[in-house]
């Protein structure tokens, strides 16, 4: 049988949880856009980016879908919930392949990559960053 992988888009934070290790249940909502995915066929690879970008993709195993409630603090209600297996790392897609790199290095760089942001002194005390200056236009 053919694998049938469902592409899924996490914000960085969900990301980073699933490279570490700390989520192996991914939660969407039962709407008609996600029961169309995950229950017409048989489901057996996850995909996942961080963000609409091609750097950071990984593909893990679906071992079971089911629906229950979600732990997450103001998450009420029932999800689909998709039971993950490991990362697969022949299959991860990290978007520096062609460079050569390992899996464990591009979740490295996403570390460092995170602790650089976070500690930037590009951040205000807002926590957002200043706004370029606006450009004259004489139009």
């Amino acid at each position: 049988m053919k694998p049938l992988v469902v592409h899924f888009v996490l914000k960085r934070h969900w990301h980073a949880e699933m490279l570490a290790g700390r989520k192996d249940i991914e939660y969407r909502a039962i709407t008609p856009y996600w029961t169309a995915r995950l229950t017409r066929r048989p489901v057996t690879h996850a995909a996942f980016s961080c963000g609409y970008t091609a750097r950071g993709r990984f593909v893990r195993p679906v071992t079971k879908i089911d629906i229950g409630p979600c732990p997450y603090p103001g998450w009420t209600g029932n999800f689909y919930r998709v039971h993950l297996g490991p990362i697969m790392p022949n299959a991860a897609l990290t978007g520096g392949e062609e460079k050569g790199i390992s899996l464990a290095e591009y979740i490295e760089q996403q570390k460092v990559n995170h602790r650089r942001l976070c500690t930037s002194s590009a951040l205000t005390s807002a926590g957002a960053r200043p706004r370029a200056a606006s450009s004259t236009r004489t139009w």
